[in-house]
C-alpha cells in the first residue's frame, strides 16, 4: 500500500491510505478517481460498485468484531521515546466505521443562509474558536496514529474484500474460504485465540440451522481445529461439532424415513424392484458425517432393502410353486387365474413368469385335448364291443355276466368317453339287466292263473307244446300227453314265450324289460329294434332311459361314420389330384352326410380345402343379437339372472330392470346363458372364432373383478330357473344352490375377463373352443354359468340385458351379442 496520502484527481477528495489498493478505485486516464467520479464516468457500474463495497465493509467489520471478542490484541510497545500506536483491532474497526459513514445516505440539504447566519450569531465567536481548535487536534491525532501503526496492523486493516462477492445468507457462506481468510490475523496472536476466532467465524457464517452440505464441511473444519488446538478451543470445537452432528443425524433420519415411505408406496403398487432401487439410491445419498448413519442407519436401510428383495423373491417363488402344483394336477382354470394375477404386476420378471406359464398352460391344454381325443377314439372303439357282449349276456340269460360288464375297471376306455354320459349309460344298463332278470320270477308267479291252458312256447333253442300244470321247484311243469311231464327252467323261455305268459299281467310292469330282452335277442336288427323300443316307451308314456338314448345315438353316429368314411377318402383323393370336376362330385357326396354327426378337425379342414378349390367357401362374420341380428326375429341369446337374496331365491330375473348383474348386492348374483338356433342360421361350415360381448354401462366400474364363464352340466329352463331350482316347477334342483355343485357346472372356466376399472365399453369372452366343443359333441349343450371368479362378495358388475324394461331403456344396439366368424361351405 502506498505510504503517501492519495487524493482524487477530479474532485480532490482524500483517499484513505488503507483503501488505496481497494478494487473499487480505478484509474481513469492514468489518474486516481474516487467512487463518485467513477460513477459519473461509468453510470452503469454505480449500483454494482456500491454492493461490492458494502459486502467488503460488512465482512471486515464481522472479522474485526470476532477478533476483538476472542481476546483484546496484545499491546505492541514502540521504541522508547515514541508514542504508543492504537490497537490494530481498533484501527481496523475505526477504518470500517469510517467507510460505513462514507457509504451512508447523503446528508440532508444545507440550511438556508438566513438560518445559518442566525445560528452562527447565537453561537458566538468563542464557540467557533473552540470548534476550530478541536478539529485541528483531532486531525493531528489521526495523522500520528496512521504514521505509527505497525505494519501488521496496517495489513490487517487494509485486507481487501472480494470485489465480485455479493451478500448471501450466513448458512450458505463458503466456510472453507472464510476459515482460510480468517487465518490472516495480527502477528503474534496466540494459537488458541486464533482457533477460537476461527470457531466463532465458522459458527456465525454457518448459522444455527445449516444446510446438510454446510454442516458437513463445518464439522470437518471443527474436527481439524480440535485436533491441533489446545483448551479451551478444543472443547469449544467439539461442543459445536456435536451440535452440528445432532442436526445432521436428524436430517439423515428424516431422509431415511422419507425414502422408506416412498419404497412402501412402490411396494404397495407391486413395484418391488423400484422400491429396492429407491432405497439403494437413498443409501448412497446418506451423509457420511452422521454418527447415526455410521452406527445403525446403513444397517437399517440394508435390512429394509433385504425385506423388499425377500418379498419380491417370495412372491415369485410362491406363484411359481402354486402354478407348478396346479399344472401337476391339471387345474387349468386355477393356472389361468394365477397367470392373470401375475400379468397385473408392472415388473417384467413377473410378466415373464406369467407368459412362461401361459405357454405351459396352452401346452397342457393341447396335451389334454390330444388325450381327450385319444380317449374318445379308444372309447368309440370299445363301446360296440360292450353293447355286443351285453346283448349276448342277456340273450344267454347270463345276468351276472351282464352286471360285471356294467362295472368295468376305473381306467377302462368305456368310462372316458364315446357317449355323452358314460357313467350314466353303464349304470342304466346294469339296472336294465336287473329288470330283465326279474321277468322270470314274475312269470312263475303269474302261472297260477294259466293252469290247464294249452300253450306252445318258443324256447331259446327249440320250442315246446303242452298243458300248463303249474310251477314246481322253480320250474314250469307241462303235460305233453301220454303222462309225459316236462320240467322247464324259466330262463329257457324266449321273449315271445314270456310275452305270451304275461299277456294278462299289467303291461307297464313288464313291457319295457321284455322289449330290452327282445332287443338283445335280435342284435342284427338293431336299427328297427331301436325304433320299436322308442315307440314302446312313448306308448307307455315313459321317458326313454339315458342308457338307451345314448346307445341309439352312438349307433346312429357309428352307422353315419361307416357311410361317411369312403366318401371322405374319395374327396381326399380328388383334392390331391386337383381335378375340380371330381372334387365337386366328391364334395356333393360328402355334403349329403356332413350334417349327420360331428366331423373331426382334419375332416373339416379337408372340406374347407375342397370348397376353396371349387370356389364356394367364404369367411363371413355373423352377429347374433336378440331382436336385431342376424334377423329381427332372432331371440336365441337366453340369459337368466339368479340371486341368493331371500326374496329372489325362488325367482327368475329378480329386479332385472336394474340390468344384468353378477357379484353381490344384498346376496350373490349370477347369470345363466344359452345360445339357441345358431347352427340353423349359420348352415354348414367351420367355426373360426366366437366372442360373447356384453356392454358395461358408464359409472359401473369394478376394478380387479374377474368375471368367468363355466360350462353347465345340468339342463335348465330359460325364464324359469332360480337360485334353488333349474326349472319353474322345482322338479330339477341344483346340487348346490346357485349351480355351485360339481354336477351343476364345471369347475374350470372356459373364458374369463379381468375388469380394469373402466366402464362405458364392451367386455369380450372368447367362446371359440366351447362352441366348437358343443358342435363336435365334446361339451353338453346346456349353456354357461356366469359369475365373479374370486372374492365374489366384494364386487358387483353391471351389464346391459337382452330383453325386458332395462333393455328397452337402453339402446337396443347395447344388448348382449355373440360375434361369430364362420367359414361357410357351399352357396
Amino acid at each position: 500500500m502506498p505510504e503517501e496520502i492519495l487524493y482524487c484527481s477530479t474532485c480532490g477528495k482524500r483517499i484513505p491510505p488503507e483503501e488505496a489498493e481497494a478494487e473499487d478505485f480505478q484509474l481513469l486516464g492514468g489518474e486516481l478517481a474516487c467512487e463518485a467520479c467513477l460513477a459519473q464516468a461509468f453510470p452503469e457500474r454505480k449500483q454494482k460498485l456500491r454492493e461490492v463495497r458494502s459486502t467488503r465493509l460488512r465482512w471486515r467489520a464481522e472479522r474485526a468484531a470476532a477478533l476483538a471478542q476472542a481476546q483484546p490484541p496484545r499491546q505492541i510497545y514502540p521504541p522508547p521515546g515514541t508514542a504508543s500506536p492504537p490497537p490494530s483491532s481498533d484501527t481496523a474497526v475505526a477504518a470500517v466505521k469510517r467507510e460505513l459513514e462514507e457509504d451512508a445516505d447523503p446528508q440532508p440539504p444545507v440550511k438556508p443562509v438566513e438560518t445559518a447566519a442566525a445560528t452562527e450569531g447565537a453561537t458566538g465567536k468563542p464557540r467557533r474558536i473552540l470548534l476550530l481548535w478541536g478539529l485541528l487536534v483531532a486531525g493531528l491525532s489521526a495523522i500520528v496514529a496512521m504514521l505509527l501503526v505497525t505494519p501488521a496492523a496496517r495489513q490487517a486493516a487494509q485486507k481487501p474484500a472480494d470485489a465480485g462477492a455479493r451478500r448471501i445468507p450466513k448458512a450458505a457462506i463458503d466456510v472453507k474460504k472464510a476459515v482460510a481468510e480468517s487465518a490472516t490475523e495480527p502477528a503474534g496472536l496466540p494459537p488458541v485465540q486464533v482457533a477460537l476466532a476461527e470457531i466463532e467465524l465458522i459458527r456465525r457464517q454457518v448459522g444455527d440451522t445449516p444446510s446438510l452440505a454446510a454442516a458437513e464441511v463445518a464439522m470437518a473444519k471443527l474436527r481439524a481445529i480440535a485436533q491441533r488446538a489446545d483448551e479451551p478451543a478444543r472443547s469449544t470445537a467439539l461442543a459445536i461439532g456435536r451440535r452440528y452432528e445432532r442436526q445432521v443425524d436428524a436430517a439423515a433420519r428424516q431422509f431415511a424415513r422419507d425414502a422408506a415411505e416412498r419404497a412402501e408406496d412402490l411396494a404397495a403398487q407391486r413395484m418391488f424392484g423400484g422400491a429396492v432401487e429407491q432405497l439403494r439410491a437413498a443409501v448412497r445419498a446418506l451423509p457420511e458425517a452422521s454418527p447415526w448413519v455410521q452406527k445403525v442407519g446403513r444397517q437399517r436401510m440394508a435390512a429394509t432393502i433385504e425385506r423388499w428383495s425377500d418379498e419380491r423373491r417370495r412372491q415369485l417363488s410362491s406363484y411359481g410353486a402354486r402354478l407348478e402344483s396346479e399344472l401337476a394336477v391339471g387345474h387349468g382354470g386355477q393356472v389361468e387365474r394365477l397367470v392373470a394375477e401375475l400379468a397385473q404386476y408392472p415388473e417384467s420378471e413377473f410378466r415373464d413368469l406369467a407368459r412362461a406359464y401361459a405357454n405351459q398352460l396352452a401346452a397342457l391344454r393341447e396335451r389334454e385335448e390330444q388325450r381327450r381325443r385319444d380317449d374318445e377314439e379308444a372309447a368309440r372303439a370299445a363301446w360296440p364291443g360292450f353293447f355286443a357282449a351285453y346283448d349276448g349276456a342277456l340273450a344267454q340269460r347270463d345276468f351276472d355276466g351282464a352286471a360285471r360288464l356294467c362295472a368295468p375297471e376305473a381306467d377302462s376306455a368305456l368310462r372316458r368317453g364315446g357317449v355323452a354320459q358314460p357313467e350314466a349309460v353303464l349304470a342304466g344298463f346294469a339296472e336294465e339287466a336287473e329288470r330283465v332278470r326279474n321277468l322270470f320270477p314274475r312269470v312263475l308267479r303269474h302261472l297260477d292263473s294259466l293252469k290247464g291252458e294249452r300253450v306252445q312256447l318258443r324256447l331259446t333253442t327249440g320250442q315246446v307244446e303242452g298243458v300248463l300244470l303249474g310251477v314246481q321247484d322253480g320250474q314250469l311243469l307241462l303235460s305233453a300227453g301220454n303222462r309225459i311231464e316236462i320240467r322247464l327252467p324259466p330262463s329257457r323261455l324266449s321273449s315271445e314265450a314270456l310275452a305270451l305268459l304275461l299277456k294278462d299281467a299289467p303291461r307297464e310292469e313288464w313291457a319295457a324289460a321284455l322289449a330290452a330282452l327282445r332287443f338283445a335277442e335280435a342284435p342284427r336288427q338293431a336299427e328297427e329294434r331301436s325304433l320299436a323300443l322308442s315307440a314302446l316307451y312313448q306308448e307307455l308314456r315313459l321317458p326313454l332311459p339315458v342308457c338307451w338314448a345314448q346307445r341309439f345315438e352312438f349307433e346312429r353316429r357309428l352307422r353315419w361314420r361307416e357311410a361317411l368314411m369312403p366318401r371322405m377318402e374319395a374327396l381326399r383323393k380328388a383334392v390331391g389330384e386337383g381335378r375340380v370336376p371330381v372334387i365337386r362330385e366328391a364334395l356333393a357326396q360328402v355334403r349329403t352326410l356332413s350334417n349327420g354327426g360331428s366331423l373331426t378337425k382334419e375332416e373339416v379342414a379337408l372340406i374347407a380345402e375342397a370348397e376353396r378349390a371349387v370356389g364356394q367357401a367364404r369367411v363371413v362374420q355373423v352377429v347374433f343379437q336378440n331382436g336385431r341380428l342376424p334377423v329381427p326375429e332372432f331371440q336365441g341369446l337366453r340369459i337368466d339372472q339368479i340371486g341368493s337374496y331371500h326374496r329372489s331365491a325362488d325367482q327368475c330375473d329378480f329386479e332385472m330392470k336394474n340390468g344384468l348383474r353378477v357379484g353381490a348386492a344384498g346376496g350373490l348374483l349370477r347369470a345363466l346363458l344359452r345360445f339357441d338356433g345358431l347352427s340353423e342360421l349359420l348352415g354348414r361350415g367351420r367355426l373360426l372364432k366366437a366372442t360373447l360381448e356384453l356392454y358395461q354401462p358408464e359409472g359401473t366400474a369394478a376394478p380387479n373383478a374377474a368375471v368367468a364363464l363355466y360350462p353347465l352340466r345340468r339342463a335348465w329352463t330359460p325364464d324359469a330357473s332360480s337360485w334353488m331350482h333349474a326349472d319353474r316347477g322345482g322338479l330339477q334342483t341344483w346340487e348346490k344352490p346357485g349351480a355351485s355343485g360339481e354336477k351343476d357346472a364345471d369347475a374350470q372356466a372356459v373364458a374369463q375377463v379381468l375388469l380394469d376399472g373402466q366402464s362405458g365399453l364392451w367386455r369380450s369372452w372368447d367362446l371359440s373352443d366351447y362352441l366348437r366343443g358343443v358342435w363336435e359333441g365334446r361339451w353338453k349343450d346346456e349353456g354357461l354359468l356366469m359369475r365373479v371368479a374370486r372374492d365374489e362378495p366384494r364386487f358387483l358388475v353391471h351389464f346391459c340385458v337382452e330383453e325386458g324394461p332395462a333393455a328397452v331403456a337402453n339402446d337396443p344396439a347395447l344388448r348382449p351379442r355373440l360375434v361369430v366368424e364362420f367359414e361357410k361351405f357351399g352357396p
